[in-house]
């Protein structure tokens, strides 16, 4: 008998085949919840497009933004690539749900990718834009001011952090021997 997860575990000799492995399945079905949160996510981001390097905004990290020309770009740059990267990750969920290799070859381009781009975003974030903002924490003007910008910076990161979980758990099974082999 196979353990659904793991592909591993004891078979009994003249048992019959062990049921096709889960893992497909959930993480098809975990890669489509990805994409409809990526959405949500370019869609609160798309006035970042429009922001121009020196305009006044009222929000503190969109003048963060605004201050740096190579944050901007940095940023604007990786919303777009984030809604192409997004619809490889749609892709490797159709794919992984239909059973095929091409799914699971989506889902590994897009893990790599996203590790990728966040570890180095998280380095970008940290040194552009959660120390300026815990700078200008120091110069606020009230408690309610100084709480917002630390939050919205501490908030930022971890979140940057925690989203490395999915890619990292993502690209580990489908790179399970297992998994290779139940996808046609």
């Amino acid at each position: 008998m196979t353990d659904d997860w793991t592909g591993s575990g004891p078979q009994e000799t003249g048992a019959a085949p062990a049921a096709p492995t889960k893992v497909p399945l959930v993480f098809g079905i975990l890669n489509l919840a990805w994409f409809a949160l990526a959405l949500c996510g370019v869609g609160m981001s798309l006035p970042i497009l429009a922001l121009e390097q020196g305009a006044e905004n009222p929000q503190p990290a969109y003048e963060v933004l605004a201050e740096n020309a190579f944050v901007l770009g940095w940023t604007k740059t990786i919303l777009v690539l984030g809604m192409l990267a997004a619809l490889v990750l749609l892709g490797g969920g159709i794919g992984l749900l239909m059973r095929r290799r091409w799914g699971r070859t989506l889902s590994r381009v897009w893990a790599i990718y996203a590790l990728l781009t966040g570890l180095v975003g998280s380095v970008i974030s940290v040194v552009y834009v959660v120390q300026p903002l815990m700078e200008r924490a120091q110069e606020a003007a009230n408690d309610v001011e100084r709480g917002a910008m630390i939050g919205g910076a501490v908030g930022g990161l971890l979140g940057g952090v925690c989203s490395l979980a999915y890619p990292a758990v993502l690209l580990w099974f489908m790179g399970r021997p297992h998994v290779k082999a139940a996808l046609a």
